[in-house]
Order: structure tokens, then sequence, then C-alpha cells
């Protein structure tokens, strides 16, 4: 299962994401750390786009969160 949480700057998307990632019991992966370099220098393009590498999308099944009805 894939989501994709959407917004303004400010506006709660880590939050949400962080919680719907622990009452779905799937990652949570931010963007912001794989694109963003030293002093807020973007990725290139191709770099970004291109084969995402095993160390920057792999997740072991340990930390993946534990199933919860509870969002808070």
């Amino acid at each position: 299962m894939k989501i994709n949480v959407v917004g303004s700057s400010g506006s709660g998307k880590s939050t949400l994401s962080h919680q719907l990632s622990h009452a779905l019991g799937i990652p949570h992966i931010q963007l912001d750390p794989l694109f963003w370099r030293a002093d807020w220098q973007g990725t290139p393009d191709d770099e970004f786009y291109g084969e995402p590498t095993l160390s920057a999308y792999s997740v072991c099944e340990t930390d993946l969160p534990q199933r919860s009805t509870d969002v808070n």
C-alpha cells in the first residue's frame, strides 16, 4: 500500500503520515531527507528520479510500526 500525503509547508503532513503509518502498520518514508543535501541543495533530477538505491529505500521488517487502531 502506498499513500502520498501532499500539502503546504507546516500543514501537518509529517504528523499525519506518521500517524497513518502506525495505524496501518506500513513504513513512513519522508522525501525531504532523500532529496535535500547540505545547505538545502536539492539532488539533481537524474539522481533523484533515477533508479532507487537499496540504502535509500530499504526498510527492514523490524522497522515497521506495530499495527494499531489508535490514531491520536
